[in-house]
């Protein structure tokens, strides 16, 4: 296993010890229930659930349109864990995975430009940046919408310089990706 491979397990031993570590904030819970029940919806074959307890309802008293603050794309990529029944304690691993993936997906985007030891240094800063710290001991799209930023960042490099179809089409699913999950980008 080489160096960099070594560090990237640490770095996942990391977030796994903050998520179980890390005192949990009041409040930093809520959007989770939220995620986790309309990740069940999308399991039975809807998305909103109307009803007055409904998922969104819960978080949002009274309010019978849709909510654009919960998009469907972090609910999506959690309905196949949900669907599996796994337990939350697993599917909250979603978050130290999708920080790692965006981290090796930075580095691969700075390869572009900079030397290795340099896009070691700055996914490394990525990486060990704290205050993303704070959310992974609950479920939170923002590890998601950065994975989705990154790899629009890497694919949109990647169109600009070889014109490639593929990079666009790449390029295009990252954003329309993030314009889904964390919906206020899409505006």
């Amino acid at each position: 296993m080489g160096r960099g491979r070594l560090i990237l397990a640490a770095l996942f031993g990391v977030y796994v010890a903050a998520m179980l570590l890390l005192p949990t904030a009041e409040g930093w819970a809520g959007d989770e229930p939220a995620y986790l029940g309309l990740a069940r919806n999308i399991t039975h074959g809807h998305y909103r659930d109307g009803s007055p307890g409904g998922a969104l309802n819960m978080c949002f008293p009274g309010w019978q349109t849709p909510d654009l603050w919960y998009g469907p794309g972090f609910p999506a990529f959690l309905a196949p864990l949900v669907a599996l029944d796994l337990p939350v304690s697993i599917i909250r691993l979603a978050g130290p995975v999708l920080l790692l993936v965006s981290v090796a997906l930075f580095y691969r985007l700075l390869l572009l430009t900079v030397s290795r030891r340099d896009a070691f240094l700055g996914a490394l800063g990525l990486g060990l940046f704290v205050p993303f710290y704070r959310y992974l001991p609950f479920l939170h799209s923002e590890f998601l919408a950065l994975v989705l930023v990154v790899a629009a960042m890497l694919a949109i490099t990647r169109l600009v310089r070889s014109g490639s179809r593929l990079a666009g089409g790449a390029a295009v699913a990252a954003l329309a990706g993030l314009a889904l999950t964390r919906v206020a980008y899409g505006w």
